[in-house]
């Protein structure tokens, strides 16, 4: 292998150093030398390449990360603003609503006083009013008045005591009365006189009741001779014998109609038999009459046959070998 080969075959990697042949033959350590040489550049400028990679990776994620920063900074500060600017509102409104509240309170506390200062007005007139001599001599005489309303207040529930009294022992005279009147009538004599009246008031009850059981009694006998009369006259009545001659009779007759019916049938029958060989004749006659007219007599056939040149027009166009003419058949 010469060196102009390696060199137009390897374009910017190491040449091999010049050995004792002046590079016109490359031994195997020289070569193997040479390859380790060039691997190792090769693996050199990889790592050079994946380094700058790196490098430029690393910056490019510095930059994204800085402009992600400063994205986020600026949306702090506007956020921090908004906030400010929020806050500042809200304590202005805050403001409002406490100046109205003490405005409010204010307007309360006036009228306070003046509700105070017209009660205390009040009260003095009152005590105006009451203090005078005029007003004393007035609650003077309602005191007198109202002692009396309530004196004849008293002296009327007096009189209705008193007559609640009366009522009261009038009722108790009625209830005395009622009871002797009650003692007087429950004596032993009366008693003994009521009890007598119940006992013989239960024995005219009973004797009563005895007469009118036997009544039923009797009553009940009649009935029953009634009814056996009554059932011996339905019996009489309704005896089997008519029974048995009518259902006798309904046999015989049952039993002529049966034969009568029977002799009828078999009279129908022979007539329908002999209806029916009259239509087979018949039919035999008909259906031999129209098989006839289907075919030439024998007569007809000898007189055609004795002049077969007038058959010939309409028999000349089959084969003699199949068929035969009329003027040819021989019967």
């Amino acid at each position: 292998m010469s060196t102009g080969v390696l060199s137009s075959s390897r374009v910017g990697t190491l040449t091999p150093a010049s050995t004792v042949t002046n590079g016109t033959n490359i031994t195997r350590a020289d070569y193997q030398r040479w390859a380790h040489e060039d691997r190792n550049h090769s693996t050199a400028e990889t790592h050079r390449r994946e380094r700058e990679e790196r490098k430029k990776f690393k910056l490019e994620e510095k930059m994204r990360w800085k402009s992600h920063g400063n994205a986020l900074s600026k949306e702090y500060k506007e956020q921090m603003g908004e906030t400010a600017r929020q806050v500042q509102k809200a304590k202005e409104h805050a403001g409002a609503v406490g100046s109205s509240i003490r405005q409010h309170e204010e307007q309360l506390r006036k009228q306070r006083t003046e509700l105070q200062n017209k009660w205390k007005d009040h009260g003095y007139e009152l005590t105006q009013t009451y203090t005078i001599k005029a007003a004393q001599n007035n609650m003077r005489s309602l005191k007198a008045q109202n002692a009396g309303i309530v004196n004849g207040m008293h002296a009327k529930r007096q009189d209705h005591e008193t007559i609640v009294e009366a009522q009261r022992q009038q009722a108790q005279d009625d209830r005395r009365a009622r009871v002797e009147k009650i003692k007087a009538e429950t004596t032993d004599n009366v008693t003994r006189a009521a009890k007598k009246a119940f006992v013989d008031e239960r024995w005219d009850n009973a004797d009563g009741q005895r007469e009118l059981s036997e009544a039923w009694r009797k009553q009940r006998k009649e009935q029953e001779l009634e009814y056996l009369e009554s059932a011996l006259a339905i019996n009489a009545a309704t005896s089997m014998d008519p029974a048995k001659a009518a259902r006798k009779k309904a046999q015989e007759e049952r039993a002529e109609a049966a034969a009568a019916l029977k002799t009828k049938s078999k009279m129908l029958k022979e007539q329908s038999e002999k209806d029916a060989a009259n239509s087979h004749t018949n039919k035999q006659v008909i259906h031999d009459s129209i098989h006839s007219l289907k075919f030439i007599p024998d007569e007809e056939v000898k007189k055609s046959t004795a002049a077969p040149e007038r058959l010939k027009p309409f028999f000349s166009f089959r084969t003699p070998s199949r068929r035969t003419g009329p003027h040819e058949v021989t019967v």
